[in-house]
């Protein structure tokens, strides 16, 4: 069996889009790295690449995505409420968490280069941090292994270690 590689599968799929660089691809893997940092339960996470996204989702929602094109083009996060002030970062509710007892976030810019925005914030990732603990309390959370693993997905945990001591570490 053959090991897993996420930032390959990131870089390539980086790579396949208009005006894609080898730095932005590595901007790409430092993003999805620090959501995989800041994911709580990565048993229940997932994760992979098809035409129509890059993502880590959990149950029928994405964690953080890319989308390159249609309605939904762009850079997506699930945040917590009252997330940081980034200036080219839009906010607007989740509509499937609305009736949660805990509402969340999402944290959007249209642009494929303005990665870099999520990336430098230390804020936005502890609020993302909540937000994936929190995403629980929705039923919008809810298990879809069959069709993750339909869409050729990982589960997080099976390809990102966490140590306590060293903080995460990936293979």
């Amino acid at each position: 069996m053959s090991e897993y590689s996420w930032t390959e599968q990131v870089t390539k799929w980086i790579d396949k889009r208009r005006d894609a660089t080898p730095e932005l691809a590595e901007e790409y893997v430092h993003f999805f790295r620090k959501a995989f940092q800041h994911t709580h339960y990565p048993q229940q996470a997932w994760f992979g690449a098809h035409s129509s996204a890059l993502s880590l989702v959990v149950g029928g929602i994405f964690l953080a995505a890319v989308v390159p094109s249609g309605n939904e083009k762009g850079i997506w996060l699930v945040v917590d409420q009252n997330p940081p002030n980034i200036a080219g970062v839009k906010y607007r509710p989740v509509k499937s968490t609305q009736q949660s007892t805990t509402p969340l976030v999402w944290a959007h810019t249209h642009s494929f280069d303005k990665v870099a925005l999520f990336n430098k914030s230390v804020e936005i990732w502890q609020s993302y941090s909540q937000a994936s603990e929190k995403i629980f309390n929705s039923p919008i959370s809810t298990a879809r292994d069959k069709l993750q693993i339909d869409r050729g997905k990982k589960r997080l945990k099976d390809f990102w270690h966490f140590e306590e001591s060293q903080g995460s570490v990936f293979k």
